[in-house]
């Protein structure tokens, strides 16, 4: 026989009201409350209507791109393999849509969001999400303050441990191209690839840090196309995401300048980018774990919902190097 709502509350010694709030995630419910209705819940194997459909749960980040599939597929493979249906939320990089879907959701039916991005100024959605106790979990995206769920990359480790890899086969002119010096992210492998220069005796400071001056593709040429007119190219581009280097190998095909032979290049993702000169094989780079972290993330936030008491945890995932044709593993020319 199907479990009501008010056998729930009558179990718990609670109103139908409270009962309410609590499983559709809203706020008011005290911590004893909360733990008589969740006893209740279990003891009756209650569900609630609909729930057999497959209750819902939404990802939201910024501008779906070929970088998000493996997470996106991981994703909607752990929500499905838990009878769960996945929403996806693009807010295009927009700070007032992402508030304005954070108040949608949180009146809405959503049991629980994750969040993909390390923007300082998601705090304002992220806020909302907490206030109205929406269980949350945040992927790249290391808050001050914020007590919840965190799944992060080690991004100075990975960063640091490309740039050493480069030096390790003798180049010594290395410069880096970031992606976004306003997230997180990048700040984290900008101070991975000094790190990695300063503990092998390298020069370092802002003239190795060659951050676009426009968005895209056009920022990229214009830097390397700068170093070429002066004559002095460097051995090596370090460039903190796969797309950055993408660009970067563009540039070099227009300006004519041989890759490996006479640059260098390295990404950072691990994203499968079609490379367009026929003697590359592949982008050498960082592979983020984005398919175990998806699948760690949904999860996570399916056992915050069952137990929303549960002690937000902070977890680190790290890269992996993926040698490919973008970086001599002799060196470079003039050393050979």
């Amino acid at each position: 026989m199907k479990v009501s709502m008010d056998e729930v509350a009558k179990k718990a010694g609670v109103s139908k009201t409270l009962v309410s709030r609590y499983l559709n995630s809203k706020p008011g419910v005290s911590q004893e409350s909360k733990s008589r209705i969740r006893n209740a819940v279990e003891k009756l194997n209650y569900r609630l209507p609909g729930e057999k459909e497959g209750a819902v749960i939404s990802v939201i980040l910024d501008g779906i791109t070929d970088f998000h599939e493996p997470l996106m597929s991981a994703c909607s493979a752990a929500a499905l393999e838990n009878s769960c249906l996945l929403t996806v939320v693009d807010c295009f990089g927009d700070t007032s849509v992402k508030v304005k879907n954070a108040d949608l959701l949180s009146r809405g039916t959503v049991r629980g969001v994750i969040i993909y991005g390390s923007s300082i100024s998601d705090k304002d959605m992220i806020d909302i999400f907490i206030r109205n106790e929406i269980p949350l979990v945040l992927i790249e995206n290391d808050l001050p303050g914020a007590e919840v769920e965190k799944i992060l990359v080690d991004n100075f480790e990975g960063q640091y441990n490309i740039t050493k890899y480069v030096i390790d086969r003798g180049y010594r002119d290395v410069r880096m191209i970031p992606w976004d010096l306003s997230t997180r992210a990048d700040t984290e492998r900008m101070a991975g690839f000094l790190a990695a220069l300063r503990e092998n005796n390298l020069m370092t400071g802002n003239n190795y840090i060659c951050p676009p001056e426009k968005p895209g593709y056009q920022g990229v040429y214009d830097i390397i196309e700068r170093f070429h007119a002066h004559h002095h190219l460097p051995e090596v581009f370090i460039c903190s995401g796969d797309s950055i280097a993408s660009y970067a190998l563009i540039a070099c095909e227009k300006i004519g300048i041989k890759v490996p032979d006479e640059l260098s290049i390295t990404g950072y993702d691990g994203v499968d980018i079609k490379l367009l000169s026929p003697w590359l094989s592949s982008l050498t780079t960082m592979r983020q774990p984005l398919e175990e972290m998806g699948d760690y993330a949904v999860k996570r936030l399916l056992k915050i919902i069952k137990k929303p008491d549960e002690t937000p945890q902070k977890t680190m995932f790290h890269t992996v190097l993926i040698p490919g044709g973008t970086v001599n593993k002799e060196g470079p020319a003039w050393r050979r």
